[in-house]
């Protein structure tokens, strides 16, 4: 059973989390390379509200569906698999969380430009779809 306390919490913070991201949507890369702060924001942004949305999916991952102990890529896949999200290209997004985690000292600053401009539609797609689940009880 999903702790709808702690869940809905979590949830709160995911939205405000994201739309602080949204503010960020359209930086240009040029933007990005010479103003380290914004870069900054961009990637920390990517990174908490993917893996926000990673953790409210394994919560309900595991109480609903009884599936533990998954890396992040396995999570995203089963989140979609499940429907807890609908949008079919979650795991490929998730994926740039390792990249932000582990590989941020040779990121491609391109790459943080077309997530900011082309999926934070989806991100939020998924935070809406976590929040109709917290109401809907399935």
């Amino acid at each position: 059973m999903v702790d709808e306390e702690r869940f809905l919490a979590r949830l709160a913070r995911l939205e405000l989390d994201m739309a602080e991201l949204v503010k960020l949507s359209g930086l240009e890369v040029d933007q990005l390379k010479s103003e380290v702060g914004t870069r900054w924001a961009a990637e920390r942004g990517l990174h908490v509200v993917i893996e926000g949305i990673l953790d409210l999916g394994a919560h309900v991952l595991g109480s609903e569906f009884s599936v533990h102990g998954l890396t992040y890529r396995d999570t995203a896949e089963k989140m979609v698999e499940k429907g807890v999200v609908t949008v079919s290209s979650f795991p490929r997004i998730a994926a740039f969380r390792n990249i932000l985690v582990h590989e941020y000292v040779d990121l491609d600053v391109q790459i943080i430009a077309d997530l900011l401009a082309g999926s934070l539609d989806d991100l939020s797609t998924c935070a809406d779809d976590l929040r109709r689940r917290a109401w809907e009880k399935p």
